[in-house]
């Protein structure tokens, strides 16, 4: 799947890449953590914009397109150096094409007077001569007063090869490069924990990946951004297809788009995604019961980002929806919401909302049952919900059983629970319970669901994944096309 390269990069680093003074960069993390990739997408970032160098001590050429193959239409646009005894013979071939850079060079200077100094780089390796050096400096050279960014994969590589310290490399360069070019220079580190050259560059990135029961999660860290202050250091994110797509989090205005209907396959009911439809064979099986466990740390108000594609959708196709909404939750806001899509005939067919934070009803498919006495609540509750199932062929139920709970009490509220789910299976509805962790009847719905979900955040971003059936990590995305209430599910791999 190829994702929107809007969320490739953060701000911080963007900013940082585009000022005028060169700045140096490390990209640290354990093998496979997606280094590589992050380095490379900030090269392709810059495409047009900068002379572009890419010193590889890793792989060849062959393997280098393998891995990443859109980088193999930016190679006239890339200068790609291989470190290998090939390149190091191709290198030493071309000292006219060094006579004539040297020549252009004199030229360049006698005018702009600009240049990449060569003290820390003589002073090193004195008598010795370092050919991928040599030519990282006289491309860069050639190229002024145009800026240039380099990325050197892996910077242990080259110290191997050149048996020169880490820390004593990334000064010369720092000094002989960034500091007289304004070239930028990126770093990419096997290294884990703090070391010398982290005092030494402008800008230290971790890249960290764990796993959790199998579910693989990855997050970039901005643990150095020299002269920045950094509001937001962590951005999860996800690789695909040779690329890095950074997630973020979503802020949900009220500029509702035309909704794309999810058709109903037989024998299921869609969620209003069409990922996680597909995800699940088709959707929901008739007659569920579907648990969404919500972390205390996802805002209640998020909750309509799965909440509303699925209520739109039904609706727009003639399902009913059976809400008892969280404390909080207008009534008039789902109907203004709902009110986009459909009519108000449509509306009072396919919506009945029944409100146990209120005691005033608003409409006459708003049934308020706050304060009243328990055993009358769950009467004109049971009733509502069966006539109401009677009159539409599909219908979904979405519960917030904390407010269930509070209201009957722990052991009253399982009671209802199986009453409630025996007599809507009669009749093949269909069962949304949302809980919270910690919650007396979570542990009993868990048993008793035939999926169960859990929502949470991690590092301000929100995440969906299954535990019947097990799935992935999901990032929840505004579908960049259709916009709001089209959403995508995004898988972290």
């Amino acid at each position: 799947m190829d994702y929107s390269q809007k969320n490739s990069i953060p701000n911080y680093l963007l900013t940082m890449l585009s000022e005028e003074y060169g700045k140096s960069m490390i990209i640290k993390g354990k093998p496979g953590a997606g280094k590589t990739t992050f380095a490379l997408q900030i090269l392709e970032n810059f495409m047009g914009k900068r002379n572009l160098v890419l010193l590889s001590t890793r792989i060849g050429d062959e393997s280098l397109y393998g891995q990443f193959p859109w980088l193999k239409k930016y190679e006239e646009k890339i200068k790609i150096l291989i470190s290998s005894e090939l390149f190091l013979a191709e290198i030493y071939k071309i000292d006219e094409d060094l006579k004539k850079s040297a020549a252009k060079l004199i030229i360049s200077e006698f005018i702009k007077k600009r240049y990449v100094s060569r003290f820390f780089y003589k002073n090193i390796f004195k008598e010795k001569n370092s050919p991928e050096l040599l030519k990282i400096y006289t491309e860069i050279e050639s190229n002024l007063p145009n800026k240039s960014l380099v990325v050197i994969d892996s910077l242990e590589g080259l110290s191997n090869y050149l048996k020169v310290p880490e820390n004593t490399l990334v000064y010369m360069i720092q000094k002989d490069i960034v500091e007289t070019s304004d070239s930028d220079i990126i770093y990419v580190s096997e290294k884990i924990d703090p070391s010398q050259e982290d005092f030494i560059v402008d800008a230290v990135i971790s890249m960290d990946s764990s796993t959790d029961e199998e579910r693989i999660f990855r997050k970039i860290i901005l643990n150095k951004l020299r002269g920045k202050n950094i509001s937001f250091p962590v951005y999860p994110f996800t690789l695909s297809n040779g690329h890095l797509h950074i997630f973020s989090n979503i802020e949900l205005l009220n500029d509702f788009h035309d909704f794309k209907i999810i058709p109903f396959k037989e024998g299921y009911f869609s969620s209003g995604i069409k990922q996680l439809d597909d995800l699940l064979g088709g959707g929901f099986s008739i007659g569920s019961l579907v648990n969404i466990e919500v972390d205390k740390e996802v805002p209640i108000d998020k909750l309509r980002i799965i909440r509303n594609p699925l209520f739109i959708n039904a609706i727009m196709q003639g399902k009913g929806i059976n809400h008892t909404p969280a404390p909080g939750l207008s009534f008039l806001d789902i109907k203004n919401m709902l009110k986009k899509y459909t009519d108000e005939e449509s509306f009072h067919k396919y919506y009945i909302n029944i409100d146990y934070t209120t005691s005033k009803s608003l409409d006459k498919n708003h049934i308020a049952l706050g304060n009243m006495d328990t055993e009358k609540a769950y009467e004109i509750d049971k009733e509502a919900t069966e006539e109401f199932s009677r009159k539409n062929t599909i219908t979904i139920s979405w519960v917030h059983y904390d407010i269930l709970e509070y209201f009957y009490g722990p052991d009253r509220v399982l009671k209802i629970l199986f009453d409630m789910l025996s007599m809507k299976r009669d009749i093949n509805a269909n069962t949304i319970a949302l809980t919270k962790p910690g919650q007396k009847i979570s542990t009993e719905i868990t048993h008793i669901s035939d999926y169960k979900f859990k929502l949470t955040t991690k590092d301000n971003v929100i995440f969906i994944y299954g535990i019947k059936p097990f799935t992935k990590y999901y990032s929840i995305e505004i579908d960049d096309e259709k916009g709001y209430p089209n959403i995508k599910l995004i898988p972290v791999t």
